[in-house]
């Protein structure tokens, strides 16, 4: 009697296993073709279309690729993108690449250059849910800062991105919580990803357990938040975790911008924007340390190639084995 009795519970909970198991996806794991994935989709967002499809052919799986556009700028004027990026979606897992730096557009310089940097805390876009929810944090902790011309990009896509996770799950006929999104990118690229994989999780998933449904592979990022809202990122729903942030020791980018400067923009009418940017005379208040985000994986960097271009980074990888 015992032992039916033990059987039958054992067979509950292996059919209560299966149950979860087919209702929640597994547990992110950044294997070789999923970097390889991702660094074709960042190389990819640069084209404007999806390269190397024999990555993704191997599975017998439909595959839906979309691009989605973003605008860029500054104080100085705006530019509208119709393919800044794209999203890439087969079985239960979506990809989505933003496009580095195209320095031939001048606004996305001005964009880049934006480096005021902006309280989230106070933050108030027509968008309505992106604004502090996007890393949480309360009006006695502060959410810090974030480098505002990367903000205003990713704030200029985050309706058309989200539609697409939810119009694909639909297709699926499945929930988000059944899928896995990852976002990838270089450089400018790798920014809005970190930027854009925090708004997912604090709007689409509505800050629920998202651990296994949202990641971000990174390659050349450079820093987004000051140390408050960057501490706040890595804690969201275990985004350190699930987010590999690699680089190669000396890629001058990587370390900037060391500083957001919070009064750039007013400052341009008090004469004091010149010294302000360069440091001749800052105030106390003027400036904020940036950290990094994400989990940090050391590159080698390849002799007599540039270190900052997404092309040493496929070297590096290959040699090192991690992809």
């Amino acid at each position: 009697m015992k032992k039916c009795f033990l059987a039958g519970l054992s067979y509950i909970f292996f059919i209560l296993n299966l149950s979860i198991a087919a209702a929640f996806p597994p547990a992110i794991d950044f294997d070789k073709p999923t970097l390889r994935k991702c660094l074709s989709l960042a190389e990819s967002t640069y084209e404007g279309h999806l390269i190397s499809e024999e990555l993704w052919m191997k599975s017998s799986l439909p595959l839906t690729v979309s691009n989605f556009s973003a605008r860029t700028g500054g104080v100085f004027g705006n530019k509208d993108h119709t393919q800044f990026g794209l999203c890439v979606a087969q079985g239960n897992r979506i990809f989505i690449g933003f496009r580095g730096t195209d320095f031939s557009q001048i606004h996305d310089i001005l964009s880049d250059s934006d480096i005021k940097g902006h309280n989230l805390q106070n933050e108030d876009y027509q968008d309505g849910r992106f604004s502090h929810h996007i890393i949480g944090g309360t009006s006695e902790t502060g959410v810090g800062r974030c480098h505002l011309g990367f903000l205003k990009i990713v704030q200029s896509c985050t309706k058309e991105i989200r539609r697409f996770v939810t119009d694909y799950a639909t297709t699926q006929q499945c929930t988000v919580d059944n899928l896995q999104v990852t976002f990838t990118g270089h450089s400018l690229g790798a920014a809005l990803s970190i930027l854009s994989a925090a708004d997912l999780i604090n709007v689409l998933y509505e800050r629920t357990n998202t651990e296994n449904n949202v990641s971000v592979v990174t390659f050349a990022a450079p820093r987004v938040f000051n140390g408050i809202a960057a501490k706040l990122s890595d804690s969201l729903h275990l985004l350190r975790r699930n987010h590999k942030r690699f680089y190669i020791a000396n890629d001058p980018v990587a370390p900037h911008p060391k500083y957001f400067w919070v009064d750039a923009h007013w400052a341009v009418s008090s004469g004091r924007f010149l010294g302000s940017l360069i440091g001749i005379k800052p105030g106390k208040n003027e400036r904020t340390d940036t950290q990094h985000t994400g989990n940090p994986v050391e590159l080698l960097p390849i002799e007599g190639c540039g270190s900052h271009r997404l092309s040493t980074y496929r070297l590096s990888l290959t040699q090192q084995g991690l992809i």
